[in-house]
This record gives C-alpha cells, structure tokens and sequence, in this order.
C-alpha cells in the first residue's frame, strides 16, 4: 500500500501538538520506530498530564478536545480517519496523574502507537 505522506506528516504532527499541549511546563516526547511484521509501530511517548477515561473513551470523536484552550476537537479524528484509510491502527494508553516508566522514557504517562503498512518496492 502506498501511503499519502502529507496525510501521514498531519498524523505525526496532531499527535505531536497534542504531547506538547499536555505538558505545559515542558516535559519530554520520545519518538519511537520498530519493525512489527509487516508493519512500522511507531511509538509517541510523553510526560504530560494525561487524560480521563472518560475523554479517552470519546477521543476519535470529532469535536472532542480536552486541556486546551485552542484547536477545534478534530485533531485526533482527522488521525483515525488517516490510519483507517492506510489500513493502519492506533492505540492509545493514558492515566491521569500516575507515573509510569518504559525502556526509553522515565516518567511516561502518555503512548500514542501507530501501525503502518510496509510499502515494499522490488526492483528487478
């Protein structure tokens, strides 16, 4: 599957905007790669404030905002509309308050994973 690179460059940056959103005093986004057969993970990671339940629950909705006081709620739509047209997915795992820790990440509350499509080009 070939991807759209503009459409995938908007999902990198609403996810990014968003991590920089939640952490309002500064904070630490990591950005990760790995094969997952077949398919890239790609992997936003950050320190910010996190996110109810509830407004996980609903965050693919278009409107929905939280934390901020600009943007139109589209953001997070607009990203699940691109995975779904590339055949891709997201995940997202968020809790208010609770510090957690991951390999590259100390003090991560926030992950955002992506999975792509390889686009695979043979030339003979």
């Amino acid at each position: 599957m070939k991807v759209d690179q503009d459409k995938i460059v908007r999902v990198f940056y609403n996810i990014a905007s968003n991590a920089a959103d939640a952490m309002p005093t500064g904070g630490t986004l990591t950005v990760t790669t790995e094969d997952a057969g077949g398919m890239v993970k790609v992997d936003f990671k950050d320190t910010g404030t996190g996110m109810p339940e509830e407004v996980k629950r609903k965050i693919f909705e278009p409107f929905v905002t939280y934390g901020k006081k600009h943007g139109t709620g589209l953001g997070m739509a607009i990203v699940k509309k691109v995975m779904d047209d590339h055949k891709g997915k997201i995940e997202i795992e968020t809790e208010m308050g609770k510090e957690q820790r991951s390999a590259c990440c100390s003090r991560c509350r926030n992950y955002s994973s992506l999975w792509l499509p390889v686009l695979l080009r043979v030339s003979l």
